[in-house]
């Protein structure tokens, strides 16, 4: 179906959710990090600006929303035989939200296991995952809109940043899947559970739940829920399968991800849990991958003297207690005789 002219207004919303949406995509690259906050930033800075908009313009949005609306931020693919350009809403789409309920749920998991992945992974990796994984999701709904009548509200308009960070989780999961997160919900704190049964925990029930909605049967009493629920797979899918490629990316060389032979943590490896960082450290064959496994260790590792808690420093490990003179070498592997295996 044919549209109107995009007006005035439509066009100024248009142009200012795709720069927040590049802003916040590409000032933390070039700054290498804070790339959770910033897309957190981006995606509050959009529904701000809708809100502000309906506010001091009533009238004019409400025939904003009877025209263009949605379709010229959303992902909509019915409308993109007659209006290729809208290939821009993408991205757009994963910064757009159709409550506020949407995005404060998408934010706390944004900033939940975000940071810390992006710890490990660096910035330019998470940016490429996020947004790939966010396109992945889009396209496999357009698909699905294709055969299916799937879509937000029943109007085909992919909406929100859900794909994008179960991309991430999918990602964390293929990456480190032992690690440990403590998950949110209505009834508090969940207890820690391993971020690979988070993701399959996720996929079961996020597929479930797709085939329930298309099969239009009621959920918890209240009719279809109108989630796209088979983007949040793609997500978790696409981003499982393609975290291995994301380390070829060549990431910005940090002061302190210095490559260091792990060895000597040995002895802070007290634990199970932390004889498990300890070889995922010796495991790693990227240096970033390895530094933020060093790193966890020490974070939650106990100084072997006084049972106090330890910090990293550019060559070495000490002890937070200023009385206690525990310090344990950090040495790079060419000070171990390593650099000479060919």
């Amino acid at each position: 179906m044919l549209l109107p002219p995009l007006d005035a207004l439509g066009k100024t919303l248009t142009f200012l959710v795709l720069i927040a949406s590049l802003v916040g995509v590409i000032l933390p690259i070039v700054r290498g990090r804070n790339l959770s906050l910033s897309l957190a930033a981006a995606n509050i800075a959009v529904a701000v600006l809708l809100l502000v908009a309906q506010a001091a313009l009533p009238r004019e949005m409400v025939s904003w929303r009877y025209g263009w609306g949605l379709v010229s931020i959303g992902f909509a693919p019915a409308s993109l035989s007659s209006y290729p350009g809208l290939g821009y809403t993408l991205l757009t789409s994963q910064f757009v939200h159709l409550t506020l309920f949407h995005l404060g749920f998408n934010m706390v998991m944004l900033l939940l296991w975000g940071p810390s992945l992006e710890a490990r992974l660096g910035t330019r990796r998470m940016a490429v995952l996020y947004l790939t994984t966010g396109v992945a999701a889009a396209l496999l709904f357009s698909a699905i809109y294709a055969v299916l009548p799937v879509g937000v509200a029943g109007a085909g308009i992919l909406l929100g940043a859900s794909g994008a960070i179960n991309g991430l989780l999918g990602g964390y999961a293929r990456l480190w899947p032992d690690e440990r997160i403590r998950l949110f919900v209505g009834i508090g704190l969940l207890p820690p559970m391993r971020m690979a049964t988070l993701w399959a925990g996720l996929l079961i029930l996020e597929t479930a739940l797709g085939l329930l909605d298309l099969a239009g049967v009621r959920i918890l009493l209240l009719g279809p829920d109108r989630v796209a629920h088979f983007a949040h797979v793609s997500g978790l899918l696409v981003g499982f399968a393609m975290a291995p490629a994301i380390l070829m990316i060549r990431e910005r060389r940090e002061p302190h991800r210095t490559r260091y032979d792990p060895t000597p943590l040995h002895i802070l490896a007290t634990t199970p849990r932390l004889r498990e960082i300890f070889d995922q450290a010796r495991k790693a064959e990227e240096p970033e991958v390895a530094a933020a496994w060093r790193t966890s260790l020490i974070e939650q590792a106990r100084c072997p003297r006084c049972g106090g808690g330890l910090r990293e420093g550019r060559s070495s490990v000490d002890c937070v207690d200023r009385g206690c003179a525990f310090r344990l070498a950090l040495v790079t592997p060419s000070l171990t005789g390593l650099s000479s295996h060919r």
